[in-house]
């Protein structure tokens, strides 16, 4: 058996809508049920009482052995530092930080003598490659430089040249960090295959980058439940940008032409923390729910998920959330990237707004061939992508890991 210790940031208000938090107390709770044991280093970003109170819940509940917090000041000028990567000078500018990361790693890998680091926290992910006290692995998930590079041309595409003069900055930031740190851990883990190829080439080699997608539970899929006509749902952590930038196109573009057929359609924005530009379209046709605890419910008794996504990167959980629980989804291509050409094939993408409206009062008209392909879809999602099948792949990566190691 193995002991891990993790290092997340941690963010009270979103816990549940938290593609990172699912991920991880998933993970923990399917290694823990092995025989492995998992704590938790984490990095409160508000809410320390709340937060700490519920990691003891979860600490309770079996869903982690442990957990420590993180007391670490952020370097004040992180942007400028990762400027000078190429001058390798970064190191030398981010110095006290790098000294006190360093110094609290360190002393909880000797507190819990683990077997294995996984670093998923940004704040640590680019200073904890230095603790060489065991296997660490840097758990990128996603490309921040493929998330940047996506919201400048976008941005492009928009017309918004002062928007994208921002971005290019951001860009630049995380390719300099993702280049360099990629290469110092023994192995790199990534959700989606679009952002390990994005890795693969910034590291020229793919040995040390592994794919390894998140899972989905179905005992919590509110089977069963009555779906409400003509209710449109989308989810997610609602302050994060790709996130409340596709609501805005979808409710600017594709919304009003789906009204135009079905007047009586409701558009449900379900999820923390909603942004200003999302509680302003609140109306008879548009819900903004904020944070709710069964965001599986929302999701079942709707009659379709929409994923418009277009911008991000990633394992996108909302999609397949939306299966797991029942609910067909319509989207663009960037939603359903993520999953393996045969189930991408399955799941009608557009990018035009005119096709995906279409595609929506289509369903509506006959949703009958539609909810045959999702039974399909959740046939293969629960053979394949469930958490414990995710856990055994993570353990049996770590241990090819620690066996070329030795």
């Amino acid at each position: 058996m193995s002991s891990y210790l993790w290092i997340i940031d941690f963010t009270y208000s979103s816990r549940h809508h938290n593609g990172g938090l699912v991920r991880y107390f998933n993970y923990s709770q399917e290694l823990i049920s092995a025989g492995h044991s998992v704590t938790f280093a984490i990095v409160i970003e508000r809410d320390r009482e709340q937060s700490l109170e519920w990691m003891r819940s979860l600490r309770d509940k079996g869903v982690c052995s442990d957990f420590y917090e993180l007391l670490v000041e952020t370097p004040g000028w992180n942007r400028m530092a990762s400027l000078l990567l190429p001058l390798s000078l970064e190191r030398f500018a981010i110095r006290d930080f790098r000294r006190q990361a360093i110094s609290a790693i360190g002393n909880l890998i000797r507190t819990s003598s683990p077997d294995v680091l996984i670093v998923s926290s940004v704040r640590f992910i680019y200073t904890a490659w230095e603790c060489s006290q065991c296997i660490r692995i840097g758990d990128f998930c996603d490309s921040l430089a493929l998330f940047y590079w996506r919201d400048l041309k976008l941005a492009i595409s928009r017309g918004s040249f002062r928007a994208a003069s921002h971005r290019l900055p951001d860009l630049l930031v995380w390719f300099f960090r993702e280049w360099n740190v990629s290469r110092k851990y023994d192995a790199n883990i990534f959700v989606s295959p679009v952002d390990k190829r994005i890795f693969d080439v910034m590291a020229r080699s793919s040995a040390r980058n592994l794919l390894l997608s998140n899972g989905v539970r179905f005992e919590n899929s509110s089977s069963g439940v009555a779906k409400i006509p003509h209710r449109l749902i989308f989810s997610g952590v609602m302050d994060f940008a790709p996130n409340y930038d596709s609501a805005l196109w979808f409710l600017e573009h594709v919304f009003p032409l789906v009204l135009a057929k079905i007047p009586d359609a409701v558009f449900v924005v379900a999820g923390g923390n909603p942004h200003p530009s999302l509680l302003a379209q609140v109306g008879p046709n548009v819900q903004v729910t904020g944070f709710v605890e069964d965001l599986a419910r929302e999701i079942a008794i709707s009659s379709l998920y929409v994923a418009p996504m277009k911008s991000g990167s990633g394992f996108k959980n909302k999609v397949a959330e939306a299966i797991a629980s029942g609910t067909w989804v319509i989207g663009t291509p960037m939603a359903v990237e993520f999953l393996p050409a045969p189930l991408r094939e399955l799941i009608p993408v557009h990018d035009d707004a005119g096709e995906l409206a279409s595609e929506i009062c289509s369903f509506f008209d006959d949703p009958a061939p539609s909810l045959a392909k999702l039974r399909q879809l959740r046939r293969v999602l629960e053979d394949q992508f469930s958490w414990r099948a995710r856990a055994e792949e993570l353990h049996t990566k770590v241990q090819s890991i620690m066996t070329r190691s030795a």
